[in-house]
């Protein structure tokens, strides 16, 4: 935080302008990411209209996860902020998170047989924290690191655009590999045997990107400028970080906007599954045409 730490500023008028290999590394652990947001809205879909657990169960297991989300955010933000290694202050924290979110992620669709609603819905709502909580790990300092890679707003809009791109390819293949080849033909979206290939396949893809990212990048991470470390502990220093970023007004409408958007979105593609099979009636393959049209227009606007 600006009122507790220092940077050590590297020479005066040296630019930090990372090579373009840099940001196309850099950049596929977006595609990791990107691959959790649009396969993750496959789930509501399966444990309602597959499994038979209800909406408001499985929305409550959602939430839950969420919640954890929100409340991990805070203290990895300053736990990366304030870290110590060989490989820099980010990339430990996104190197250990890169198996943990694979794992979580594939046993979210891979409910034991034979559970009983309360069961089926706490599986949900404990590897939905633990994936979101895992995914934090690796998100909060991945964020943090695509500040710090180059300086000057050309250079830093240049790391942001193909991290936006590799997100926007990464959508199209998981929506491909969803529905060209784990729901396809009979029975789509709603045959359960599926759903774990899926999940896993996922998983693997995610844990694939970020360990591309973090062994493409790390040596230009580790000779990042760092901070003086802060003398309190996590806890103790932990409530006037946070007291001091709602302070800032310009947060607080960003903060306010990302609610309201984030909703919007979550809802979208929450429910798109249940439109698209039981009011459209369509096929797995008309499906994914609607998803490219989209992903395409992203591309556009970028």
């Amino acid at each position: 935080m600006a009122d507790t730490q220092t940077t050590l500023s590297p020479p005066q008028g040296l630019e930090r302008k990372p090579p373009l290999s840099v940001k196309l590394f850099y950049a596929t652990g977006n595609a990791a990411e990107q691959t959790f947001v649009t396969a993750v809205a496959f789930a509501f879909f399966y444990y309602t209209a597959v499994l038979g657990l209800s909406g408001s169960l499985v929305g409550m297991a959602i939430f839950i996860g969420l919640c954890a989300d929100a409340a991990v955010d805070p203290f990895i933000g300053s736990w990366s902020d304030n870290l110590r290694s060989r490989l820099g202050r980010r990339l430990p924290l996104m190197i250990v998170a890169a198996p943990l979110v694979a794992v979580s992620f594939g046993l979210m669709f891979s409910p034991p047989g034979g559970l009983s609603d309360l069961g089926l819905t706490a599986w949900l709502a404990v590897t939905a924290v633990a994936t979101r909580s895992f995914l934090s790990l690796f998100h909060v300092p991945y964020i943090a690191l695509g500040a710090e890679l180059a300086t000057g707003y050309a250079e830093r809009s240049s790391v942001v655009a193909w991290r936006a791109v590799a997100g926007i390819l990464a959508g199209v293949l998981v929506t491909a590999t969803a529905y060209s080849v784990f729901f396809a033909g009979e029975g789509g979206l709603q045959r359960p045997e599926n759903y774990p290939g899926f999940g896993w396949t996922a998983g693997a893809l995610m844990l694939g990107g970020i360990a591309v990212c973090c062994l493409g990048v790390w040596r230009y991470a580790a000779i990042l400028p760092t901070v003086v470390p802060v003398a309190r502990t996590l806890l103790a220093r932990l409530p006037g970080e946070v007291a001091e970023i709602f302070r800032n007004r310009s947060f607080r409408i960003l903060f306010l906007s990302a609610i309201i958007a984030y909703t919007a979105v979550g809802l979208n593609a929450t429910l798109n599954g249940h439109a698209y099979v039981f009011l459209w009636r369509l096929r797995p393959e008309t499906i994914q045409l609607i998803a490219y049209a989209y992903l395409a227009g992203l591309l556009v606007g970028v």
